[in-house]
């Protein structure tokens, strides 16, 4: 039988008073306990921190506090707090939501089963603020079904360069990770760049449960919201009309700032490929993006990317070259 490891979990709050309380005591309900709860406040000016102090005196595991000196943001907050933990392996956690009994037993199942296993993650009912469902998953919503589930088991680094389906707060990772993945940079979730990065060497394990409560509400660092059809045609709509230079270069940077992080990590060979991709798609990025207000000027670089089978590896094909070719651009 597998040694236990042993489990801390790292939450990050700010003016988190409203429905703090609510996550405490469904952490204290949980089947297996944390080891230890490490909570870093990034300087509340609400009544968060006695909330903190109320639960600490009662809770049935060790809980150590930390008030930043300094308003770290969301990423910078969990980092921080990832970094204090003690244990061997840090389920992350929200301070709005709530977590099923048995979400740290569950999450903690592949970890000690499978020593290739650096992080799993499970789905989440979305609820609104009373906690009542709005009828979907985080998984349902995105299809990410049993066959998708083992699509990612093998080729994770591809997935998550398309889309992330690791949400922090259903998480639980590695303690060993910290020195791949963090920092986590300026712009960047802590739970989309520890997942892209710890794809390059490890295994990472979906376990098919719903473990967490995740509650939307106006105040959501990050939410969960689904769109309706007619609002994602409005958007696309908006987007065909914008002049997409500045969201090229955005895009370029966001991934590129990825790119050279798993680079300097290595991997193994299939995950080199999936790389490989995603450095040619950040190329593809920068070309758009150094497009010329001119649309003569543009041809050459068009008919280039186009030759080279990018516009169809990595945007819409024709239409996206046709776009770059007859779009607006604004002189820089």
């Amino acid at each position: 039988m597998a040694e236990a490891l042993r489990v801390s979990v790292a939450m990050a709050t700010y003016r988190g008073e409203r429905f703090l309380r609510e996550q405490l005591e469904s952490l204290a309900r949980q089947t297996r306990l944390p080891d230890e709860l490490v909570v870093c406040d990034d300087r509340s000016p609400d009544g968060t921190w006695s909330v903190l102090e109320g639960f600490r005196r009662d809770a049935p595991f060790p809980v150590r506090l930390h008030r930043n000196e300094t308003n770290l943001g969301v990423a910078g907050n969990f980092t921080r707090a990832a970094t204090l933990c003690e244990g061997d392996a840090i389920l992350f956690c929200d301070q709005d939501d709530v977590w099923l009994p048995q979400k740290v037993e569950r999450l903690m199942e592949p970890l000690e089963r499978e020593p290739a296993v650096a992080v799993s993650f499970s789905d989440l009912s979305v609820v609104d603020e009373a906690l009542r469902p709005l009828g979907y998953t985080m998984w349902g919503a995105r299809g990410f079904g049993a066959a998708q589930q083992e699509a990612f088991r093998a080729a994770p680094v591809a997935h998550l360069v398309h889309e992330n389906v690791v949400t922090g707060c259903a998480m639980a990772m590695r303690a060993s990770l910290r020195k791949e993945t963090l920092p986590v940079p300026a712009g960047w979730i802590h739970d989309a760049w520890i997942a892209l990065l710890a794809a390059m060497n490890h295994d990472l394990a979906p376990v098919p449960d719903v473990t967490v409560l995740y509650r939307q509400h106006a105040a959501n660092a990050t939410g969960a919201n689904k769109q309706s059809s007619w609002a994602r045609v409005r958007k696309k709509a908006r987007d065909a009309l914008a002049d997409p230079t500045e969201t090229f270069r955005r895009d370029a940077r966001y991934w590129g700032e990825a790119a050279r992080a798993m680079r300097r990590l290595g991997g193994r060979p299939d995950r080199l490929r999936d790389l490989a991709r995603l450095e040619e798609r950040v190329a593809h990025l920068e070309a758009r993006a150094a497009l010329p207000p001119r649309r003569l000027a543009r041809v050459a670089a068009v008919s280039r990317e186009w030759r080279e089978g990018r516009y169809a590896r990595h945007s819409g094909g024709a239409a996206s070259a046709v776009k770059d070719l007859v779009g607006r651009r604004r002189k820089a």
